[in-house]
């Protein structure tokens, strides 16, 4: 088992996948989400640029992520994920922009796609 320190989260990488370690989730809650959601909206509205958060379509600027049921598309990055991978790589990509106050680039977007699948885009 490896932890992998991910924006001040940790994955624990190992077995059958990675899940949210369980000291996060005691400090965090089960399920954050919301709150990073509202924290990357009130980043959104301080920085003036577009936010779009949809079940299958999250838009930050110019950066617009895409799922169709078993791809997650961004930019010319393509990678195959699940539903699990897409709504972990959502909330990043929101933490991001919640915690830095900016789009992400295209490398810091091919990290939050390792980080979310363990895979290279």
């Amino acid at each position: 088992m490896t932890l992998l320190p991910i924006l001040n989260i940790y994955i624990v990488s190992g077995g059958m996948g990675q899940t949210i370690d369980p000291r996060d989730k005691m400090r965090f809650g089960e399920d954050s989400t919301r709150l990073v959601e509202a924290g990357a909206r009130a980043a959104a509205k301080e920085l003036g640029i577009r936010l779009v958060v949809e079940d299958m379509r999250v838009e930050i600027g110019d950066v617009v992520a895409e799922f169709d049921g078993g791809r997650l598309r961004i930019g010319s990055l393509e990678v195959s994920v699940d539903e699990d991978q897409w709504a972990g790589f959502k909330t990043l990509l929101l933490s991001f922009l919640a915690n830095h106050r900016r789009p992400p680039t295209e490398a810091e977007v091919k990290e939050l796609i390792f980080a979310a699948t363990g895979r290279e885009p």
